[in-house]
């Protein structure tokens, strides 16, 4: 089994992951229609979390960059994937819920999706902790896996 809880401070190069973050961030808040109102400050924040989850698989799994903007990686079978990272479990689902809807109508939404909880107990070294991967089956998004990718 491959264990896939981290924390932040187990990434390798923290530079090349911030930088990243605060790239995606900066496009997206360029961008009114992404943006949506969101400050600098809470935009750029999510977009850590996210890439920390990110960032963690192409050091660790052999992920790479999709190279194509607001698109996530591609995984070791060089296939689009989707990761999600929440506080919470309703918002885990709530996210998957979105993501079901969203890919009948946009169907560039890769068909797997891999979702991290993240635990702010430490704010300086937060805590992720793997969920679940999803595969797009049968017009829906199911649990493929709970513990490996």
């Amino acid at each position: 089994m491959i264990d896939l809880d981290f924390t932040v401070d187990d990434i390798k190069d923290k530079a090349a992951y911030i930088a990243r973050a605060k790239a995606e961030a900066q496009l997206c808040y360029d961008t009114p229609s992404t943006r949506r109102g969101r400050t600098w400050p809470n935009l750029y924040q999510s977009y850590k979390q996210g890439h920390a989850a990110e960032y963690y698989l192409i050091e660790n799994f052999g992920f790479k960059c999709a190279g194509e903007k607001y698109k996530d990686l591609i995984n070791t079978n060089g296939e689009l994937v989707e990761v999600k990272t929440r506080t919470s479990e309703d918002a885990l689902q709530d996210t998957r819920r979105t993501l079901n809807k969203q890919k009948h109508t946009y169907k560039k939404i890769p068909d797997t999706l891999y979702f991290w909880l993240v635990d702010y107990t430490d704010e300086q070294n937060p805590t992720y902790n793997f969920y679940a991967k999803y595969k797009w089956k049968d017009g829906r998004f199911v649990i493929t896996s709970k513990t490996n990718l």
